[in-house]
């Protein structure tokens, strides 16, 4: 057994007036289980966002002295007024930013049930402010919230950040959500990772066919951010490839950078 990479986290919740009732009770009890699976020694924030953005937890070093205040400030969460997406995610991912590098496994769980309707609101926006995020090492992991979330930007937020998404159909799941999110962080093995494809002579990518994949220079390349033990992944591509010579041929080899 290896102990875990000290962890980062932002939590991010909707606190607009469409969450009110048993989805925002629900949401404290989420950020109550998230902040009983952090180890001492890992790193909180915790922000709402409606039409405002409120810091209920700045950056906490996570302690036996630190869980109580911090247990108390997730109770005042409630739900008021519009939905301020963006703003929500910058302040999150700003903090991220100024993670110690002794914090290496680093992450933003976004919990939402609306369409962003203050601040910047286009999926291009939104996903180029979680593209942003990598460059801290941080993934987004989205939670969408019963039937009405806005998914085509939730799941463009997070494949541009290489990161998770989740649709939970009631809001009792979030908490069960972000355990199973914990666990696979506490498993990483390697950050900052992506696979390249790299093709042989005579072969040519035209396109990667995986979300997320991107051709550079002819080089297929998959951000993965964190990798945990036992992942698995598939990456599929187009290729235009010279017929002309005989026999087996190699067709690329990839590798995994981290």
């Amino acid at each position: 057994r290896r102990a875990r990479a000290p962890m980062a986290v932002s939590l991010v919740v909707d606190t607009s007036g469409s969450m009110a009732g048993d989805k925002i009770q629900n949401a404290r009890m989420a950020a109550a289980s998230l902040l009983e699976n952090l180890a001492d020694g890992d790193i909180v924030s915790i922000y709402g966002f409606s039409n405002q953005v409120t810091e209920f937890a700045p950056p906490t070093v996570v302690s036996a002295s630190s869980r109580g205040p911090l247990m108390q400030r997730i109770q005042q969460l409630y739900a008021s007024g519009g939905t301020n997406l963006h703003g929500g995610m910058q302040a999150g991912i700003s903090r991220m930013g100024q993670a110690p590098g002794s914090h290496p496994v680093r992450r933003v769980f976004l919990i939402s049930d609306g369409h962003a309707n203050i601040g910047p609101s286009d999926p291009h926006s939104l996903s180029n402010l979680a593209a942003g995020a990598t460059e801290f090492g941080t993934q987004i992991t989205g939670i969408g919230v019963g039937l009405s979330y806005d998914q085509a930007t939730l799941s463009a937020m997070v494949v541009r950040s290489s990161g998770r998404l989740y649709h939970l159909a009631q809001p009792h799941q979030m908490a069960s959500i972000l355990q199973e999110e914990m666990s696979l962080l506490s498993q990483s093995v390697a950050v900052n990772a992506y696979i390249e494809v790299i093709p042989a002579p005579g072969v040519r990518i035209l396109e990667g066919a995986t979300t997320g994949a991107v051709l550079e220079n002819g080089r297929l390349r998959l951000p993965l951010g964190q990798v945990y033990a036992g992942q698995h992944r598939e990456v599929l591509f187009r290729a235009q490839v010279d017929t002309r010579r005989e026999g087996s041929q190699p067709l690329a080899h990839a590798r995994l950078v981290y």
